[in-house]
């Protein structure tokens, strides 16, 4: 809608330009105010498009905060972000070490050794 509604506000600049032009040198002003009210109507229908959007995120997002914090309230949010933590922890070590599987083992430098040992890749 954004982006309706920015390109509708050129076009509108750009009509209004068209029909005091057109009114200027041919006395003709049909189809300039024409252009002029459809860019002007998309306009506004782009803007209040916009709105309506940032209206519905703020009371998602108010709605989601009253939740969490009617959850956390109760003890049952930090239980439960305790355990989804360390399951998220867990998928995620694993994704590293399959990705790292291939190249072989690298000591940390400052941890022992800077040699990294390439020879199972």
């Amino acid at each position: 809608m954004l982006v309706l509604a920015v390109m509708a506000g050129l076009v509108f600049i750009l009509a209004c330009f068209y029909l005091v032009n057109s009114i200027q040198q041919y006395g003709q002003w049909k189809f300039a105010t024409f252009l002029v009210l459809v860019s002007l109507a998309g306009t506004v229908w782009g803007v209040m498009g916009v709105i309506q959007t940032q209206r519905h995120r703020a009371a998602v997002a108010e709605n989601a905060a009253a939740t969490q914090s009617s959850l956390v309230g109760n003890g049952v949010l930090s239980s439960q972000n305790t355990a989804n933590k360390g399951t998220q922890e867990k998928y995620i070590l694993g994704q590293l070490q399959k990705s790292f599987e291939k190249n072989g083992v690298c000591i940390i430098p400052g941890k022992g050794s800077n040699v990294c040992d390439y020879a199972n890749g």
